[in-house]
């Protein structure tokens, strides 16, 4: 096991949900920094970094951290525009272990876009769902995670990247497709991992490869959808709302079918599902006055003034009679004092798939047994 970052005390288990108690109400604390990152008032764009080395000599590198990512990517140098203004790009003439990938090689062909330079060596071409998009060659290295080697680890190294990849270095791919960092480290880490995402950004969160960080961790199901093979599905039935059930049919959720994703910000529930739990929540809220919406969020608060707030606490209930009762922070996204809004959003149609997105899972110790095909929840994972 490895812990390229810092992590924090073992969480600590209740009998079937899992902390905060799924009572009627949170005092939450106002400290009017909760969104992620730069875009505080963009919601849809947070980002986890984790730090890595690669190449020998090694060089430090800054990623994003991406459920679904189908390729592993970095800045190499020459870059037409160099977007990752904190760290210069990879130069791949001063590591020794460097080496492009042919075409002719099973690992050009198993992207999904490939093409051929003309030193026919192996290219890629990714866009993203925020239309993020790079393209490079596809590469292998040595890539470093505290003091473990991977040596020929494949990777994108991108020529031209464009789009919302901000200050980091790269993308790092948790997918469970065969050019993702799980399969490429089955054999060090057993296709296990774990994360916290902190409540706000001066707190320390983690990533955390292998088994061994799973103390009060209560499992679900992973769910395979063959659509999608690379996501992380799990069987969402229900949500609470201050300790009831809404009355909503267990299909209204499985139908379309839900993913965990820590590359997506605010959960994105069915239209009926996101309607019942936004008017409970109004009614429960409604001594407090009403702000602006804030982009995809319409149920937003003025708390300015408020030293402790009164929020109704909001449970997801998944497969098999696992309560997962959300932190404070999971539940209202705090742009700023005035303007605190219900973190969740409606989709568009019945059968758009299911959403959880990273501002729910915050401070959980979530843990993907991918060999095992289960999907943990640890409350009090990190701050």
């Amino acid at each position: 096991m490895t812990r390229p970052s810092r992590g924090a005390a073992s969480p600590r288990p209740s009998s079937r949900g899992l902390h905060p108690p799924p009572g009627r109400r949170h005092r939450g604390r106002l400290h009017g920094r909760h969104a992620p990152g730069k875009h505080r008032h963009r919601p849809g764009h947070g980002k986890l970094h984790c730090h890595h080395w690669i190449g020998n000599p090694i060089e430090r590198l800054l990623s994003c951290v991406r459920h679904w990512k189908r390729l592993d990517m970095g800045p190499m140098s020459p870059v037409p525009e160099l977007l990752f203004a904190t760290r210069s790009a990879f130069d791949p003439t001063q590591s020794s272990t460097f080496g492009y990938i042919p075409c002719s090689s099973s690992y050009c062909s198993n992207l999904a876009q490939p093409s051929c330079s003309t030193n026919s060596t192996c290219q890629y071409d990714v866009q993203y769902g925020d239309n993020s998009q790079t393209e490079g060659s596809f590469v292998q290295d040595t890539l470093k995670f505290s003091s473990d080697s991977i040596p020929n680890f494949r990777f994108g190294c991108g020529h031209d990247n464009s789009g919302l990849f901000g200050k980091a270095g790269g993308l790092l791919g948790l997918g469970r497709d065969s050019v993702s960092l799980v399969p490429q480290t089955a054999q060090q880490y057993g296709k296990t991992f774990s994360y916290c995402l902190p409540s706000r950004s001066s707190n320390t969160g983690y990533l955390i490869l292998g088994t061994g960080n799973e103390g009060g961790v209560q499992f679900t199901p992973m769910l395979t959808d063959s659509s999608l093979p690379s996501f992380y599905f799990l069987k969402l039935v229900g949500i609470s709302l201050g300790g009831q059930k809404l009355p909503l049919s267990p299909t209204v959720f499985t139908t379309p079918g839900t993913l965990l994703d820590s590359g997506t910000v605010i959960t994105r529930l069915p239209p009926s599902a996101y309607a019942s739990l936004r008017d409970g929540f109004r009614r429960l809220m409604a001594q407090y006055p009403r702000a602006p919406a804030l982009s995809i969020l319409d149920t937003c608060y003025d708390l300015t003034g408020y030293n402790t707030v009164k929020v109704p606490t909001i449970g997801l209930l998944l497969d098999p009679g696992l309560t997962v009762n959300l932190d404070f922070t999971g539940i209202l996204y705090v742009a700023k004092l005035s303007q605190a809004c219900l973190a969740f959003a409606g989709n568009n149609d019945p059968s758009d798939v299911v959403i959880v997105g990273n501002v729910q899972q915050r401070r959980f110790n979530v843990v993907h047994d991918v060999a095992n095909l289960r999907i943990g929840f640890g409350a009090n994972g990190c701050g």
